[in-house]
């Protein structure tokens, strides 16, 4: 049986034997019910302060971890850029290597074929003279 038909039977009691005990029933249920609709009605309240509260602090971590992660962004871009750099320097550096390289090879071949076309024309000058 529900509040309703409880102070319904106590009403009815009241009202046609004029029971003054039924009556202060009804208003002591009555007040009861009050009493814990407004308690319910507090910690409503109380529970909407706390959930707005951690909301708050949800957007508040969201935003932190947001900054966080722009930061490890940058962070990596710079790695980036750095291992970019580094790489750019040593092929700079092995291209440079090469190219002396080449100039020792070059001028390696100059002197042997100079020094090929001077054993020839020796070699056919004392031909030659004999």
């Amino acid at each position: 049986m529900g509040y309703s038909f409880i102070i319904e039977d106590y009403l009815k009691e009241a009202v046609l034997n004029k029971d003054i005990e039924a009556i202060k029933k009804v208003a002591m249920i009555i007040g009861e019910n009050t009493e814990k609709t407004e308690m319910l009605l507090r910690e409503k309240e109380d529970i909407r302060g706390d959930i707005k509260v951690i909301l708050t602090e949800i957007k508040s971590l969201n935003e932190n971890m947001n900054k966080r992660f722009e930061a490890m962004d940058k962070r990596f871009e710079d790695m980036i850029k750095y291992v970019d750099k580094r790489f750019e320097d040593m092929i700079k550096y092995v291209d440079k290597r090469f190219e002396d390289m080449n100039r020792r090879f070059d001028m390696m071949f100059k002197f042997m074929s100079l020094g090929f076309g001077v054993v020839t024309i020796l070699i056919t000058v004392f031909k030659f003279v004999k």
